[in-house]
């Protein structure tokens, strides 16, 4: 991180270095250049913090359009099909100015520079050994700088003293633990005041924009409430119980401060250049709707599945009781009879009510399941047709190699010239030898008297 620590204790020290120019004292300059670093900070990643806002506005608006063109291709599974719809996807929201990057950039930009800022400051505020005479540099912080930031006070505290810190530390520092803890309470409760004022408005705007059909965001929505509990907790835990330094505390005030601030100001801001549209709010009441209809429409199909297994569980005990008490075969025999198709009937039911209350999920995985058959079913078609474009060349191979192999045994004449010279005794045992070729030779009124048998055949 100390790519990241560099750029941040430089911008502390520039401060430190300018309210030191104009005539403030060294060591009390250390308390408000935190106050001065955490709105440097904020204000240069400020148009980051806008382009992410502006980019969930934009995509926002965007999702009436959205829904509509998912709807299109709802039931096309083909590779080109889903490609078409990405690409038009694309095109839809390049045309309306969002870039996806503008909602992933400007967070990853902030994150190490908050964490950045976070380590220097605890750094500072909480070195590794309080009384010794020099303290290591951190960052641009020199080793003196960083002594004189450790003498810092903020109303008489210390900004290295902390609430859960001992009694020896407390007499060094020239305090005690009840005067530290009556100035950071007041701190942690501000803080905690801030983050519970941002988490309640960004979960107004969450519930503003939420998409009732996405379940990931209605996930996401109710978690929120949970993290809020968190948040309000962490300030108070971490900065009463917890080694957290009256320098840490604030610069907690200040940055959810200004969070608190940012958000509802970006917000308004973006009400007025990229207000809801028409057309996002109608969808998404009728979305609302929709899923009140349907949460209402579950609700009685269960309320009725009760009614009718109560009526069945009455009716099953009667016939328990026939079975259990009655001596005559016939009424015990209707009576098992009657409750075996009670049974199957509410096991049906049952499996009727659950398929109509988990209707989306088991859609959604049908429609999962035909996406894959139509990949496979398209894969193979690929295949054959590969296979289909390889026949022809392998086919024009064999006939090249069967052209070439019946050229090699086609017989060729020799002529007299090129026939070499034969040993007599060779001869005399080819002319001896009786064969049936002999044979129909020698009886050929045409046939010369003499032959050669081999590959080919001299005509003397």
């Amino acid at each position: 991180m100390e790519f990241i620590e560099y750029p941040v204790s430089g911008v502390l020290k520039l401060w430190h270095m300018a309210l030191t120019a104009v005539g403030m004292s060294d060591i009390p300059a250390w308390t408000l250049s935190i106050v001065f670093l955490v709105v440097t900070v904020r204000l240069i990643l400020l148009p980051f913090a806008y382009r992410a806002y502006r980019s969930t506005r934009v995509l926002v608006n965007l999702r009436p359009a959205l829904a509509a063109l998912e709807a299109e291709y709802t039931d096309r599974y083909t590779s080109s099909d889903r490609k078409e719809l990405l690409a038009r996807r694309r095109e839809l929201q390049k045309n309306e100015g969002y870039r996806m990057r503008d909602g992933c950039l400007p967070a990853l930009i902030q994150l190490p520079v908050f964490i950045g800022l976070y380590r220097i400051l605890l750094q500072v505020s909480r070195p590794q050994d309080l009384e010794a005479a020099t303290h290591p540099g951190i960052g641009a912080l020199s080793s003196s700088e960083v002594s004189h930031f450790l003498q810092a006070e903020v109303f008489g505290i210390p900004l290295t003293a902390y609430a859960a810190m001992s009694d020896e530390r407390f007499d060094f520092l020239g305090t005690t633990g009840a005067e530290v803890f009556r100035f950071a309470l007041p701190l942690c409760i501000a803080a905690a005041i801030f983050t519970s004022l941002n988490m309640a408005y960004s979960i107004y705007r969450n519930w503003m924009t939420l998409d009732e059909n996405n379940t990931t965001a209605r996930v996401i929505f109710r978690s929120m409430f949970v993290l809020t509990g968190i948040a309000i907790s962490v300030p108070l835990l971490f900065g009463l119980l917890g080694p957290a330094p009256v320098a840490i505390l604030c610069y907690w005030v200040m940055n959810n401060l200004w969070t608190m601030v940012q958000n509802i100001g970006l917000h308004v801001v973006l009400d007025r250049q990229v207000p809801y549209t028409e057309e996002f709010r109608t969808h998404r009441r009728a979305v609302g709707a929709g899923r009140k209809a349907r949460r209402a429409e579950i609700r009685e199909a269960q309320a009725a599945l009760e009614k009718r297994s109560a009526d069945r569980s009455g009716r099953i005990r009667e016939l328990d009781h026939t079975l259990k008490h009655s001596s005559l075969e016939e009424v015990r025999q209707e009576a098992t009879e009657e409750k075996e198709a009670l049974l199957r009937e509410q096991s049906e039911d049952k499996d009727a009510v659950d398929r109509f209350v988990n209707r989306e999920k088991l859609e959604k995985e049908q429609r999962k399941a035909r996406r894959r058959e139509a990949m496979r079913a398209e894969r193979a078609a690929r295949a054959k047709g590969k296979a289909e474009e390889a026949e022809p060349m392998e086919t024009e191979a064999t006939e090249e190699t069967t052209q070439a192999e019946q050229s090699a045994d086609t017989e060729v004449p020799i002529t007299e010239e090129e026939t070499p010279e034969a040993d007599s005794d060779d001869v005399e045992d080819v002319e001896n030898t009786d064969t049936p070729e002999n044979t129909e030779m020698d009886e050929s009124p045409d046939a010369p008297e003499s032959s050669y048998r081999g590959r080919h055949r001299l005509w003397e």
